[in-house]
């Protein structure tokens, strides 16, 4: 991704910004847990977790406190997707850049698993806080 932060390409950045400032956690510190591939929207969302927890309370946070704040984020009008293996949830390179169309080059990477695809935009589509079991 450069030395642009990855929330450059989102549509709405202010969605995570807002919560955490302009220290919102890089994509490959987070685990992605969730993988949805909609043919009928043409769009992948994606979902990650982190226990890098934000500055301010999200307002759909759990009353009875949490220690991980999940998002989700939305790729629309994909094209030209590809994947070799999944494995389950966890750490993935995850990299983010223009190509000369405008439109997003998008991969997501770990050992035994690659996916990448091109979208025309990503966007924050939930965010929630958990409160989650250490094992």
């Amino acid at each position: 991704m450069g030395t642009s932060s990855w929330t450059d390409f989102l549509d709405n950045p202010e969605a995570l910004q807002d919560l955490y400032g302009r220290t919102v956690p890089r994509l490959d510190s987070c685990d992605l847990f969730f993988l949805l591939a909609d043919e009928r929207q043409n769009s992948i969302t994606v979902g990650f977790s982190t226990t890098d927890l934000p500055q301010h309370t999200p307002s759909e946070s759990n009353p009875g406190g949490f220690n991980s704040l999940e998002f989700y984020l939305t790729f629309i009008e994909i094209s030209e997707m590809s994947m070799q293996g999944w494995k389950g949830p966890g750490q993935r390179r995850v990299e983010i850049n223009y190509l000369p169309t405008g439109n997003l080059a998008v991969g997501m990477k770990s050992e035994g698993s690659n996916l990448r695809f091109v979208a025309d935009s990503v966007s924050v589509t939930k965010i929630r806080t958990s409160l989650t079991s250490p094992y």
